[in-house]
């Protein structure tokens, strides 16, 4: 893009947004927002000239905005308002965790709520009560919430969302208890589920939105602020009035390519619209492999059996069975399990707020899941002929591997893979996916472990951690360092063509690697082009989803871990 060109599109941009996005704080004049630009336009010439001592770095910067310009780059939290939006995005996941803590306590107490008589609990009301959030959540929650973003907006959509699960709580703690109660306790947790879809499809979109480009994993993980007004909310979130204008530049011009080129855009109308959303995302190949990776990804969390203990590895660990009634150390010892269940997963989630980005997302899982897979064999083992202790030690270093990895990636994919046209669908598509499989695995392990006791239970999904890390390894591309409007210059990519360059091209380096015949720095990568040459069997739909991201003049690529990409992406 040339600086005529730049001039011009900065021109259009403050006619168009000057009567529109005014609101409580003035707003930007044209030669300001020429200034934030060009600044995105020229910014490895400026942090080299800044890095190099040179005060003048050819756009008038003063000292506040040059340090800035740099923490942006080199810190994660560097801006003035996340800290705010730490401590807001926590109690939203909080909600979560709440949630399943919630369920998982309850179970310690099932003799109150359920009964012994007539048919076995294990197998009908126990695991229906358990199973309905998860159900909900994939089945109800996750599809309104493209509907719901539309109406209210991130922000109402998250309030919703709340309030359900907030009413469903208080529900939940007054019902009358009685051997019916499973149902009404049942019918309670439906209404919570479909609040978590909500929430867990909208928080991680609004933080990858609003988030810095390079540190944008870090920012899912804690989900993210309630701000609907994009300026004020920028103007919050940023250190400098620079870039926050630079950043509303950006995500103007980046909404206007997706609604010109790609001939997608929302049309007004009812629920045969949102159905045509989901249609389009199976056909179009660049949506249909954003799908996929995130699917996997999502459908991974299940298969890695962390929710073995979340849901019931207290009870299960101490041998309370359901309707039955505990003892009083047994209680206690469940309790005390499920919380160093929770501490360790909430403490070894702390690293991957900075590893997630430096890392990536697809090294990051391919490193923790064999490990994940060797502990829970170790558990396996252990559950005959050791302890309870010596499971649980397994069982909890199986919680460490998993929870900066597994735990956070799913939910940040499938914020981030999908364009915005599709981005609420998309994310919804993909997070019921992993809420479905969650109300299987509540529905199914108390069978499983009826049949094959707990220690075949924690077997069996050691196995399944393989698969799982199969299909990564074949299937999940990398997106860490790719700005939101790249990722089709990703996704565009035959998935076949992926899975064969594993196949052919890394798994042989790393045998070579294995056996020292090969480095580190000879891994195979593969290089994208952000123009994209057309494949012969593309669609005109998938044509102008390749052809809307050409908005990322210059955006420069991370180097991809994980043996995804290299190179650069070229400005025009």
């Amino acid at each position: 893009m040339t600086e005529h060109e730049l001039r011009e599109t900065v021109r259009s941009f403050h006619q168009q947004t000057s009567q529109t996005l005014t609101g409580l704080r003035p707003y930007p004049t044209e030669q300001e927002v020429q200034d934030a630009a060009a600044v995105w336009h020229e910014r490895d010439n400026i942090e080299h000239t800044i890095r190099n001592g040179n005060p003048n770095p050819g756009i008038p910067l003063n000292n506040a905005e040059r340090e800035a310009f740099l923490r942006e780059i080199d810190h994660s939290f560097s801006e003035k308002g996340m800290w705010m939006v730490i401590s807001t995005v926590s109690l939203s996941a909080f909600l979560q965790g709440f949630v399943q803590s919630s369920n998982n306590g309850a179970n310690l107490f099932a003799e109150y709520w359920i009964s012994q008589t007539g048919d076995n609990p294990v197998n009908s009301r126990f695991a229906f009560t358990n199973a309905a959030v998860y159900f909900s959540a994939a089945v109800i929650g996750c599809p309104l919430a493209a509907p719901m973003n539309s109406l209210f907006g991130r922000r109402g959509t998250i309030i919703v969302a709340s309030v359900l699960i907030l009413a469903a709580s208080v529900g939940s703690a007054c019902i009358e208890l009685n051997e019916n109660s499973w149902a009404v306790l049942g019918g309670i947790r439906l209404i919570s589920g479909v609040g978590m879809g909500l929430k867990a499809t909208s928080t991680p979109i609004l933080a990858a939105e609003t988030a810095v480009g390079s540190w944008r994993g870090s920012s899912v993980l804690l989900w993210q602020l309630c701000p609907e007004k994009a300026y004020a909310s920028l103007l919050r979130l940023r250190n400098t009035k620079m870039q926050a204008v630079r950043d509303l530049f950006l995500t103007y011009k980046g909404i206007e390519a997706e609604n010109t080129k790609e001939s997608l855009a929302p049309v007004p109308g009812g629920g045969a619209h949102y159905l045509l959303r989901y249609w389009k995302i199976l056909k179009i190949r660049r949506l249909r492999n954003a799908l996929i990776a995130s699917g996997i990804v999502a459908l991974s969390q299940q298969l890695s059996g962390i929710n073995l203990m979340a849901f019931y590895g207290g009870t299960t660990l101490v041998g309370i069975t359901p309707g039955n009634v505990p003892e009083a150390n047994q209680i206690s010892r469940a309790m005390l399990y499920n919380l160093i269940f929770g501490l360790l997963n909430f403490l070894f989630c702390l690293p991957a707020i900075y590893y997630i980005d430096v890392w990536g997302r697809r090294k990051i899982l391919l490193f923790t899941v064999p490990f994940m897979a060797i502990c829970l064999m170790g558990a396996a083992v252990s559950f005959e002929r050791l302890s309870r202790e010596a499971v649980a030690a397994w069982l909890y270093f199986h919680t460490i591997f998993y929870s900066p990895g597994m735990g956070p990636v799913p939910f940040i994919l499938a914020a981030e893979s999908f364009p915005l046209a599709y981005r609420d669908t998309g994310a919804s598509f993909a997070i019921s996916i992993n809420f479905l499989f969650a109300g299987l695995l509540a529905w199914l392990q108390p069978l499983l472990v009826d049949g094959i006791e707990f220690g075949g239970t924690i077997g069996v999904f050691s196995g399944l951690n393989v698969v799982a890390f199969v299909l990564i390894f074949l299937l999940v591309e990398e997106t860490s360092g790719v700005p939101l409007e790249s990722l089709s210059l990703i996704f565009n990519k035959p998935k076949g063509e992926f899975t064969r360059f594993q196949i052919f091209e890394t798994l042989p380096w790393l045998g070579k690697l294995m056996l020292g015949k090969s480095s580190l720095a000879e891994q195979p990568v593969i290089n994208y082009d952000l123009r994209g040459q057309p494949s012969v069997h593309e669609s005109e739909d998938e044509e102008h989803l390749r052809e809307s991201n050409d908005v990322s003049y210059g955006m420069r690529l991370a180097d991809m871990h994980g043996g995804n990409v290299g190179g650069q992406v070229e400005r025009n």
